[in-house]
């Protein structure tokens, strides 16, 4: 590792590279550990992604507090530092291209693989990769399901003219197996193709899917228009922006200015659809315009108080809006002025992280409110809490980290009058895959024996006061449970809290994650789900998953 000195200590002669690490990278985790062991200051994961160039900065800043860190820690920090080396230094020593000279021996040799990269000093820089996952899933509940999935694919990423980068990733995929527990499966159960295209004729057997942007960043600032995933919040379940509803494309705009930052965004969501045959033009579909805009002022004071001050707006059926293309414009009053046709909300976060190796994070969105009828059940003061806790050491030189949350959300949230103005993405909930009127506990144990093995155990408890249905599915009595149904003329002015049909799920989990070659990783997941409804007998449903994944 000490070969790596001599990268930090030209670092500063050179310049950034410009690019994101995908939303779920594990140096994310790593990060937050460091910062919640007081081995670094002033990292916030509240918005995800971070940029490359970010990662990197961190990483040099925690190889200099290597007395602090832990045995496994350390590999930790050797595995990352040569994964983003050339973000450090401008050096590939750590990487290996298999177009180059293929060979056996570069397959499994423990370096950063590519398929081929190129490097022309700071003017432009291109590294791409192919992906192969292979995937076996099994579904124990009514019927027993099983299904085999292949996904294959490649991405490509760089800069050029030192401060634009560059990232685009397309792959596609089969199955075989039983079709409709593949539906119930991570990015596919939104995908078109797998899921609506002719399902008149059984369904195609594929699914695609892609995701890029083109950046710009310098040392203070960073702008993107894109497609990729977007996580915004605190705690293991992001109420804000989470990974529960389909990628959208954006522009964005982030800003960080010693303990000030600021970041934007506008994004296209999908709407409500429909759809009809015409006799000459065969079936036709028309899907609402849709978009979401957020911005978020923060203030990093210290390790003692972390805030932030922000706003998110769903506007549709109208073409992209100027006004809230506007970043710096209040959210809340072009609502009014626009004569309310839109759903927004403001929120409040802060984080705390006086105590070493234990972190406190909290939220408070506001739907609507009136100050008249705070402390009453009235439907329209809607407000979703989010408390959540981490505390990160090791026990006997082995990381673990310990979090715990507890999420409570109102009748009526994230719902609107309008139904195409709810906060969803094509019918799924942006914020979390938590519906209104419920709460949930959850905590979740991390432990990391090896630097390449990830072993976390989890366990959430729901309740949620669901909307009374008939056999149909049509609504008899709204009770504010639905994303689907906002407040109607005819629903009953107080809204209580878990009113409605009582519905009980209890989720214990287990996922071990582990990288044996560089670029190769093994995952294995098993959840148990135990759910019962008021006057129903519990439902229990046993899901478990393996999957091998080739990046090279």
């Amino acid at each position: 590792m000490k070969k790596l000195f001599f990268f930090i200590v030209i670092t500063n002669f050179l310049y950034a590279q410009s690019g994101y690490v995908q939303y779920d990278h594990p140096v994310l985790n790593f990060l937050e550990r460091m910062q919640s062991q007081a081995v670094i200051s002033g990292y916030d994961s509240f918005e995800i992604p971070k940029t490359r160039n970010q990662i990197a900065e961190w990483l040099k800043i925690i190889y200099g507090s290597l007395s602090e860190l832990s045995h496994v820690e350390k590999e930790m920090l050797e595995d990352y530092m040569k994964e983003f080396e050339f973000e450090i230094s401008f050096s590939t020593g750590s990487q290996t291209q298999l177009f180059q000279d293929i060979s056996f021996e570069k397959f499994i040799v423990q370096k950063e693989k590519y398929l081929y990269y190129y490097t022309d000093s700071s003017n432009f820089n291109l590294f791409a990769n192919g992906i192969l996952s292979v995937g076996y899933a099994h579904e124990n509940h009514i019927t027993k399901k099983n299904a085999l999935i292949v996904n294959y694919g490649g991405s490509i990423r760089g800069t050029f003219l030192h401060n634009f980068g560059y990232y685009i990733k397309a792959t596609n995929g089969t199955f075989a197996g039983s079709r409709s527990l593949v539906q119930t499966l991570g990015e596919i159960r939104y995908n078109y193709k797998f899921n609506y295209d002719k399902v008149e004729e059984g369904g195609v057997d594929y699914f695609d899917e892609t995701e890029g942007y083109l950046m710009y960043e310098d040392s203070f600032m960073n702008a993107k228009i894109g497609r990729d995933r977007i996580n915004i919040g605190y705690g293991p379940v992001k109420t804000i922006i989470s990974d529960n509803a389909p990628k959208f494309d954006h522009i964005g705009l982030n800003v960080n200015y010693k303990i000030f930052s600021f970041s934007f965004l506008h994004g296209k969501l999908l709407g409500e659809a429909d759809q009809y045959v015409d006799s000459l033009q065969g079936l036709i579909r028309s899907i609402d315009e849709k978009y979401i805009a957020y911005h978020r002022f923060g203030f990093n004071f210290s390790k003692h108080i972390v805030l932030g001050i922000g706003e998110m707006v769903i506007y549709s059926r109208r073409s992209f809006d100027i006004s809230y293309l506007n970043p710096f414009n209040y959210f809340k009053s072009i609502e009014h002025a626009n004569q309310d046709r839109d759903n927004s909300i403001l929120f409040f976060d802060a984080k705390n992280n006086s105590i070493k190796n234990l972190s406190l994070y909290s939220t408070l969105m506001i739907d609507d409110i009136d100050f008249s009828k705070i402390g009453t059940s009235w439907y329209g003061n809607r407000f979703l809490l989010n408390l959540a806790v981490q505390y990160s050491n090791g026990i006997s030189g082995i990381p673990i980290s310990l979090q715990a949350q507890y999420i409570h959300i109102d009748p009526y949230f994230y719902t609107h009058r309008i139904t195409g103005n709810n906060y969803t993405n094509q019918g799924f909930n942006i914020g979390s895959y938590l519906q209104p009127n419920s709460r949930t506990i959850l905590g979740a144990l991390n432990i990391y024996p090896h630097y390449r093995l990830n072993f976390e155990i989890s366990f959430s408890h729901t309740e949620h006061g669901a909307n009374k249905y008939d056999g149909e599915g049509k609504l008899i009595e709204n009770f504010g449970g639905d994303l689907e149904y906002g407040y109607l003329i005819t629903d009953n002015q107080n809204a209580v809290f878990l009113d409605g049909i009582r519905n009980i799920t209890n989720t214990l989990s287990f996922k071990a994650v582990y990288e044996p070659i560089k670029n190769y990783a093994v995952n294995f997941y098993i959840q148990y789900v135990s759910g019962s409804a008021q006057d129903s007998d519990t439902e229990d449903k046993i899901f478990s998953s393996l999957t091998v994944s080739f990046n090279l």
